[in-house]
């Protein structure tokens, strides 16, 4: 983390604390004309003053909503429940899908697969270093009564922490801005694993007194860098398998070099606009009419590996050091007009342009071939969007074509939802997507020889569809069936031991993948038991997309409020299980994982955890994995994490 960010970040958030006035945004709390004699305005402004002392220390908190960029609202939840144990986490999502590698901030295995994203464009690559990176979905927008602040720390293995600090607040009813800031430092028990990320986020949103126009904005900066060890040498993983008691400390462990590192760099602006030119209803938020919006996207990125000496684990080199680079930069307008009809519905037509760079600093020349240095060009692209409410159903579509340019690619993407109640909800959903594969699949550079191609790929073609039934009655199930055509894959070219020739490939025949997944506490007096299962069959084409059978996670713990309820305390373990399966192994130069035959990973994690919630405060204990497996690996030359006590705390704070 670097330090000099972090406290600037923290300076801001002290001014704006200082040089807001916090009761002039509570309503009925702002100045006031007392009546009356000396000692009953007096008593007055004291009944006041407790007024507000309360409405601090309870505040509502439906009142502090937190809006997606789908204009989902949500509101600040500071309870303490198993789902927050589970997203106590460098990402602060749920990972039950996801296998760490041995530091955090370090890339994650797939243990399940998720095709019902809809995308006409091709992405850049170096899929592993975007798994932290914030997409444009990604990024909220609030709205508070007051200031609002969300802080989070939480301990990493070795020297180091992560820390995520985030303050919101409406200037009036009509804008709100936040500022926030994550930091990790890990040195990480391995050698040559330490991770340095910093990741900065600005928003506003706005909309007139009319609510005629509405924006929001986004300011989004990146900055990841890990060192790259290669995962261990051949006689390391003897090492560790034979629990040698020398290598019980897992620094004297070799690996298969000391001198790499990746960063991954991504800075993005993005605004989004909208009118409406008439039909207003003032007393809603909900403008109807025609409405003309307008969205702007500007981001770039850089990837880089270097190395301070060439290495035969990728093979021969042009140069005795690597000093690898690409960059990427992509601006998007979209302009739209839009009808909201109580007949039709919300009906949207838009158009795209879009400018975009993908590029090395120099051509390759081999013998036999020529090796380009960019891919550039403009498309232009159109679509529609439809909303409407039949009833209890929800149903919406989305669809998208590419009309001009260098790379074809559409989507369509329906789904309908039903309430059966006001704790139930069973939504089906359809996807059919037409996309360009990733830009270092097309074309990659290095000054590793053999990690320079130009490729020239069919699209990846996904047909998805997926049942989802969300319910605290019964359960959180969703069952999702998907065919990919034309997939990519990474796979290793050569058999020889503790060498990486790692080249994109497309898959020869077609994939049908079937997910199904399901969550449910069962709870009785102050014990609970929170399952989450999942099954999965990778039907044809196995030898492309390899996954485990099954995943499990179960929680068995016990909740109670003690010292006159104030202290809340949830205490129990958690066991996570997958079946063993041919894992991916991890290729530092491109990013990305690769299919390989050589060795089944699968092993049981067990973790006891005892939380408190004291006011808005959640803290979290944490002892991981108490029994280490020498079976147990995050990728074939990757070992899991050892045994570690971590604490962490969340901390909401209502100004």
């Amino acid at each position: 983390m670097k330090v000099n960010s972090l406290k600037y970040i923290l300076t801001v958030i002290v001014l704006c604390l200082a040089t807001v006035d916090v009761y002039s945004q509570l309503p009925g709390l702002g100045n006031r004309r007392f009546g009356g004699n000396t000692g009953q305005q007096t008593e007055t402004k004291r009944g006041e003053l407790r007024k507000q002392k309360m409405a601090l220390e309870k505040p509502d908190i439906t009142l502090y909503k937190i809006i997606s960029h789908g204009y989902d609202t949500t509101y600040v939840d500071t309870s303490l429940t198993i789902l927050k144990d589970y997203k106590l986490n460098y990402k602060r999502k749920d990972n039950f899908e996801l296998l760490e590698f041995p530091n955090i901030g370090q890339p994650y295995n797939e243990l399940a697969y998720d095709f019902s994203h809809a995308d006409a464009f091709p992405s850049m690559g170096f899929r592993t270093k975007h798994q932290n990176y914030l997409e444009v979905e990604d990024i909220n927008y609030y709205e508070v009564p007051t200031p609002f602040s969300d802080l989070m720390y939480k301990s990493v293995f070795e020297q180091g922490q992560i820390l995520d600090a985030l303050i919101t607040l409406n200037t009036s009813r009509r804008f709100n801005f936040s500022i926030a800031y994550k930091g990790l430092r890990s040195l990480g028990n391995f050698q040559h694993i330490e991770t340095s990320n910093g990741l900065f986020r600005f928003t506003f949103n706005y909309r007139t007194k009319s609510n005629r126009y509405k924006a929001r904005f986004h300011l989004v900066a990146h900055d990841f860098k890990s060192d790259e060890n290669g995962g261990l040498t051949p006689q390391g993983l003897l090492d560790f398998e034979g629990d040698t008691p020398q290598f019980q400390d897992r620094g004297r462990l070799p690996v298969n070099f000391q001198d790499a590192e990746s960063f991954i760099d991504g800075k993005r602006g993005y605004l989004e606009q909208e009118y409406a030119l008439f039909n207003v209803k003032k007393d809603s938020l909900k403008v109807g009419g025609f409405k003309i919006g307008h969205v702007f996207k500007a981001e770039g990125k850089f990837y880089k590996f270097d190395q301070d000496q060439a290495n035969a684990f990728f093979g021969d080199s042009f140069t005795p050091v690597v000093k690898d680079r690409v960059d990427q930069n992509e601006v998007v307008n979209q302009f739209s007009i839009a009808y909201d009809h109580p007949k039709y519905g919300y009906l949207k037509g838009k158009i795209s342009h879009t400018n975009y760079f993908y590029g090395y600093n120099s051509v390759v020349f081999f013998e036999d071939r020529t090796i380009k240095n960019e891919l550039k060009g403009d498309i232009i692209s159109a679509g529609g969007e439809w909303k409407k409410r039949f009833g209890k159903i929800d149903m919406k579509a989305d669809a998208l074509l590419n009309i001009t340019g260098d790379y074809d690619g559409n989507y369509l993407k329906a789904e309908a939802a039903y309430a059966i109640d006001s704790l139930s909800v069973v939504k089906v959903s359809f996807l059919t997507n037409s996309k360009a594969p990733d830009f270092t699949a097309q074309l990659f550079q290095s000054d590793y020889m053999f990690y320079n191609w130009e490729n020239n790929f069919s699209n990846t073609k996904t047909q998805n569809i997926s049942l989802n039934l969300t319910s605290k009655k019964w359960a959180d199930v969703s069952v999702s069936a998907t065919r990919i055509q034309d997939y990519i894959y990474y796979a290793n070219t050569t058999n020889e031991e503790n060498v990486q020739l790692v080249r994109p490939f497309q898959a020869g025949e077609d994939i049908s993948y079937i997910k199904i997944k399901a969550f449910k506490e069962f709870k009785y007096w102050k014990l609970a038991l929170a399952n989450t299962l999942l099954y999965q069959n990778v039907s044809q084409g196995e030898q492309f997309l390899r996954v485990p059978d099954f995943i499990s996670r179960n929680t068995f713990y016990y909740t109670d409020k003690v010292f006159k309820k104030a202290l809340f305390i949830q205490t129990g373990f958690t066991i996570n299980y997958f079946s063993d399966y041919l894992a991916n192994e991890y290729n530092p130069v491109l990013g990305e994982f690769f299919i390989q035959d050589k060795k089944e990973i699968g092993f049981p994690r067990l973790d006891f955890f005892i939380n408190f919630k004291v006011r808005q405060a959640r803290i979290f204990f944490k002892y991981e994995n108490i029994s280490p497996s020498t079976d147990g690996f995050s990728s074939p030359t990757n070992p899991y994490r050892d045994t570690k006590l971590r604490f962490g705390i969340v901390w909401n704070f209502f100004s």
